[in-house]
């Protein structure tokens, strides 16, 4: 079977503006402040955000899951227009500090091709 693979990779800093963007716009579950670091942890893929809290003399800090991180990389990727196939297979991994947005897209079955009589030259002139 063929397959395609593509990898988006998001570096640090475009991670945490991906992870402010998708928060203003959905739920704001994060605490109010200014995230200052992210440090991404494996097995399970996990980001630790220290927010820095103008009130508050101490960060605060929060967790974000492997779903959530999908969540804000395919919302990240939607407003860029960065075009995601559905029927894709998609897969996180973490690259030192940065995140990866792994695609694989199989080939469509054998069944969907049409067998051609004529030969592949001149089929490919009249296109």
């Amino acid at each position: 079977m063929i397959s395609e693979t593509r990898q988006i990779v998001f570096s640090n800093d475009e991670l945490i503006r991906a992870i402010k963007d998708f928060d203003r716009n959905h739920k704001n579950a994060l605490p109010p402040g200014k995230i200052v670091e992210c440090t991404l942890k494996d097995a399970p893929l996990s980001a630790r955000l220290l927010i820095d809290t103008v009130w508050l003399d101490k960060g605060k800090s929060a967790i974000l899951n492997e779903s959530s991180l999908a969540a804000v990389l395919i919302y990240a990727c939607a407003v860029r227009r960065i075009p995601l196939p559905r029927r894709a297979k998609k897969s996180l991994r973490a690259i030192g500090n940065d995140l990866a947005l792994d695609l694989t897209l199989e080939a469509l079955d054998e069944d969907y091709y049409v067998e051609v009589d004529e030969p592949i030259s001149d089929v490919c002139a009249a296109v």
